[in-house]
């Protein structure tokens, strides 16, 4: 996705998508029997080293080579899911559109898909890769137990919040066993203390509440920044160790999302890209892509109070409610879970506060 951005969708692709439908090229055909997808990959691999540009399977030294062959596959997939979608709504007559499964990860076809206006409302749930079957066999479970217990309403998922929380104790043990030293803060204190942090150039680890399922953090485990520095992209790629092409997103009051950017879907699951207003952009550079797009988070009061809270005070510090947050975790591991990892990647990272809970540490004063 992030790469795609960088350039032009000119390389050949095997799948075909035109008004009869989805198939593949001459060249690719589709096995029978064992292996399929295994089967199936060893074709497409083969296909791109004859024909695209400098294709080699899992060479990344060079990856900005392969921007034109990273958007020619986005806009293979684009055009699928469109003609997809298409087909839906004749079928079904349908206004609102669901998307699970993996590619449902994809936030720019996403974003792309709501641009396009097929569908009235468009639902991508936020753990819509393998590991969100568990919501669904949960629902299953409920349904074959009380049919009458899971309703479309009840089914729906308005937040992310459904990971494992940690009282104040657990957090101040563990800070007390690394030996660290840190101020224990009521609300009010401590929003205006973090976004005053923020606002002043320090990079945040924030650690509040109920972990988020899914692969996006949505400020419960999130490592935050200034978005108004264009700066803090290489920073925080760096803390991350991650290709300094990578977009950071942008979390935003709800209530504000319409002022910086351009979308019929304010999803507060980061998972659906779309254009930053041109007045805006050099409002937030540090969560503005190259092409222009960012994928937002719409922070809602109801669903993440302290998180909205935080964001609130950065806004009357700045002027500007919108902060740059990304997963808090380091290059290779999961997204933190215990307090104790979160002082552990705050202690190897250069990041100048840690926020756990009610409990606020500064690297400066952490001995």
């Amino acid at each position: 996705m992030g790469l795609s951005s960088y350039g032009r969708p000119t390389e050949p692709m095997p799948l075909v998508t035109d008004s009869s439908g989805l198939s593949f090229g001459p060249a690719i055909v589709v096995p029978n029997g064992p292996r399929i997808r295994e089967r199936l990959r060893d074709q497409l691999h083969a296909y791109w080293r004859e024909n695209t540009y400098p294709y080699a399977v899992g060479d990344g030294r060079e990856i900005l080579a392969y921007a034109n062959f990273a958007a020619s596959v986005q806009g293979a997939l684009e055009d699928a899911l469109v003609q997809l979608a298409q087909r839906l709504k004749r079928a079904t007559g349908s206004t609102r559109l669901a998307i699970a499964g993996g590619v449902g990860q994809n936030c720019a076809a996403n974003g792309m898909l709501a641009s396009k206006g097929i569908f009235e409302a468009i639902y991508v749930q936020p753990a819509c890769h393998d590991a969100g079957v568990s919501f669904g066999a949960a629902l299953q479970v409920c349904h074959a137990r009380n049919p009458s217990s899971v309703t479309p309403a009840s089914a729906g998922m308005p937040h992310a919040y459904w990971g494992l929380q940690f009282e104040s104790s657990e957090c101040q043990s563990a800070l007390d066993q690394a030996g660290l030293k840190y101020e224990r803060l009521h609300e009010d204190a401590l929003v205006s203390v973090v976004a005053q942090a923020i606002a002043d150039g320090d990079v945040v680890g924030w650690f509040h509440g109920r972990a988020e399922i899914g692969p996006r953090a949505l400020g419960a485990r999130s490592i935050l920044a200034d978005p108004r520095k264009r700066s803090n992209v290489v920073r925080v790629n760096r803390i991350k160790s991650r290709e300094v092409w990578r977009p950071f997103a942008p979390s935003v009051l709800e209530e504000d999302f319409d002022d910086f950017f351009q979308s019929t879907v304010r999803s507060p699951f980061m998972n659906v890209a779309c254009p930053v207003r041109p007045s805006a952009r050099r409002l937030v550079p540090a969560i503005v892509h190259v092409d222009g797009s960012a994928r937002p988070q719409a922070v809602s009061r109801t669903h993440a109070p302290r998180y909205w809270r935080l964001i609130d005070a950065f806004r009357r510090i700045t002027g500007v409610p919108v902060v740059l947050n990304t997963s808090f975790n380091l290059r290779g591991e999961p997204i933190v879970n215990s307090p104790r990892d979160a002082i552990r990647d705050f202690l190897i990272a250069p990041i100048e506060m840690l926020v756990l809970e009610d409990l606020v540490v500064r690297k400066k004063a952490a001995f």
